[in-house]
């Protein structure tokens, strides 16, 4: 990190935990050349413990032993250094660039990483990544594949994999031989660490590596499932929920084209990188239909601090691809410029609910025809003891408001009484709802057009569907959805479900023995309502269900009849470029 005057800059941060009794213990580098180390309170607060002595140049890079006994740390001199972590003092020095392309005082140690076989691993700014002994500061390895500077090091949790990553955009792959032991016994630092293989995925810099197990179990598929045919080929690569599962270790690279992308540890060489975020933060947006106001269309669009209720005006509007107009017709800012989470607008147009960080809030629209016309908006009621929603929705008649609350309940209010009509807590198994709630927390919510079923999709992107005539659970379904919708007609069986990168139209009025020849007209009709939209078309088709790859990420999808609906997309470039320091988005290297 540069900065100019200013020498109390933290370059590098690592904390350790010495025991369960004690605070966590972080070791933090300077700009000035000092390192020095804190304990973080119960309050997350930082309490200063002592300083190393300060040494020439930026510290860049700092790591603990796994014994927490000695701490190392890389230089902008080239020099990384063994410092005792009780005694304060340094133990011995190690000019890196003598082992790798570059000269000692030219070379940055922009990353360590301390391995349980008692080896030290370093990344500097000539392209090397080496393996020390830590024990006496000796190199025992050096490999030379990136073209340009190396920035991260992760290893996985076995300690037999280590992951560079740096300027090239390359994410790169060493792993522990394991040659037969002889009759004496073979050292653990004896073994080589062979090049393995590399990916790149990154557009320009990677900046950052870590390895994260997830914790969040996934159901099994139900052994009974109904058989389909193959497809040839696969419109899109899903193939992140093939090894992404609890307790399977995941590398994880930030970069400078700000992208995240997720590779599976232990089969790194034989699945794509996923794109953990392939659009842009969806601005959350809501279409209704036919409202309570001459039966015109409107929008509500969420920002930070305010909601914008537009008129959408779709008369002008005769082939697909047509381009919409819109109004502003209100526009209502949070109390004391809180940021709004989430917000819903009633299929009538007349209501419209948005929640902060502290509570939800309920408003009423209204239309003023005296003189010139203009809108006015009025507070409403909600029950009291309403926790502050990740997400909401009204139902098809607009009576029900229904919040998916940061406390992982669901609770459905009616907004003419204000009154508590039911808590939905999510499982994945049918159990007491006055348990305490388990499950992600939700992040969607959908109702369908009879009013009979709510969908509430989690953080993870599971289903879960209840049935809101009898207020219980239906079904859960695991998947990697953003958002659903239902067709405005209470005879459709038909729904529409989307992830940014597809969208899938399920009929569950089909039968799954349906002829192809059927799915090859629904398809084409719906093409033909896409028709200005970059398509990928398929041939094949699965029984009653198919789906459609899109070109750009989906920011928004809803129906505006039986047969068509209304989609928002965004390049990825367009939200790059209005960036105010604009990321490098451009390959390099002649790739």
């Amino acid at each position: 990190m540069r900065t100019v005057k200013v020498m109390r800059i933290p370059t590098q941060l690592i904390l350790w935990r010495h025991s369960a009794t004690e605070y966590p213990r972080v070791a933090i580098g300077f700009d000035d050349g000092c390192l020095r180390i804190y304990d973080i309170s119960d309050a997350d607060e930082f309490i200063y413990v002592k300083s190393l002595p300060r040494v020439k140049g930026r510290v860049l890079s700092v790591t603990w032993s796994i014994d927490a006994k000695f701490i190392y740390s890389g230089s902008s001199d080239g020099i990384i250094r063994c410092w005792d972590a009780i005694a304060s003092n340094e133990i011995y020095r190690i000019t890196a660039g003598l082992g790798g392309l570059g000269s000692g005082h030219e070379l940055c140690i922009w990353s360590l990483l301390s391995l349980r076989s008692g080896m030290l691993v370093s990344a500097d700014s000539s392209g090397s990544v080496q393996f020390w002994d830590s024990q006496h500061g000796t190199l025992l390895q050096a490999h030379s594949l990136h073209k340009g500077d190396v920035n991260a090091l992760a290893a996985a949790p076995s300690h037999e994999r280590v992951f560079s990553a740096g300027s090239d955009g390359q994410v790169i792959l060493y792993k522990l031989s394991s040659p037969s032991e002889s009759s004496d016994g073979i050292n653990s630092a004896m073994k080589k660490w062979t090049y393995v293989h590399y990916i790149r995925a990154h557009t320009h810099d990677v900046r950052a590596l870590t390895v994260a197990v997830p914790i969040s179990q996934e159901d099994t598929l139900p052994d009974e499932r109904i058989k389909r045919a193959r497809r040839k080929e696969k419109p899109v690569e899903f193939s992140y929920h093939k090894w992404a599962h609890m307790g399977v270790p995941m590398l994880i690279s930030a970069g400078d084209d700000t992208k995240l992308f997720a590779y599976p540890v232990k089969e790194f060489t034989k699945f794509s990188p996923h794109d953990i975020c392939p659009a842009p933060q969806r601005t959350p947006i809501q279409l209704v239909l036919n409202t309570a106001f001459n039966q015109s269309s409107m929008l509500l669009v969420q920002s930070s601090h305010w909601i914008d209720v537009h008129l959408l005006q779709l008369k002008n509007v005769h082939t697909g691809g047509g381009f919409a107009k819109t109004e502003i017709l209100a526009r209502v800012k949070s109390k004391a410029s809180r940021k709004i989470i989430c917000s819903t607008i009633a299929n009538s147009g007349v209501l419209f609910s948005y929640s902060d960080h502290v509570k939800p809030s309920l408003f009423e629209l209204k239309r003023c025809e005296v003189g010139k016309m203009t809108w006015s908006v009025n507070r409403r009621k909600l029950p009291q003891r309403l926790p502050f929603a990740h997400s909401m929705i009204f139902t098809q008649d607009s009576s029900w408001l229904i919040v998916a609350g940061n406390d992982r309940r669901i609770y459905v209010v009616d907004v003419n009484s204000s009154e508590l009509v039911h808590t939905f807590t999510p499982s994945r198994e049918l159990q007491d709802e006055e348990l305490p709630p388990t499950e992600p927390p939700i992040t969607r919510l959908f109702t369908s057009s009879d009013r009979q079923w709510l969908a509430a999709v989690n953080c993870f992107g599971d289903i879960y569907v209840f049935n809101l005539e009898i207020l219980r659970r239906y079904q859960e379904f695991p998947g990697e959805v953003i958002g659903l919708s239902f067709p405005p007609s209470a005879t459709s069986s038909s729904v529409v479900v989307y992830s940014s990168r597809a969208m899938c139209l399920i009929d569950f009025g089909l039968p799954v023995e349906q002829d192809d020849s059927d799915m090859l007209y629904t398809q084409d009709s719906m093409t033909r309502n896409l028709q200005n939209i970059n398509v990928k078309k398929r041939t094949k088709h699965r029984k009653n269900f198919y789906v459609l790859p899109l070109e750009n990420p989906v920011l928004f999808l809803a129906h505006i009849s039986k047969n068509s609906f209304f989609m928002i997309d965004k390049p990825w470039l367009e939200v790059v470029k209005s960036l105010e320091t604009a990321p490098v988005h451009r390959h390099i290297y002649g790739t």
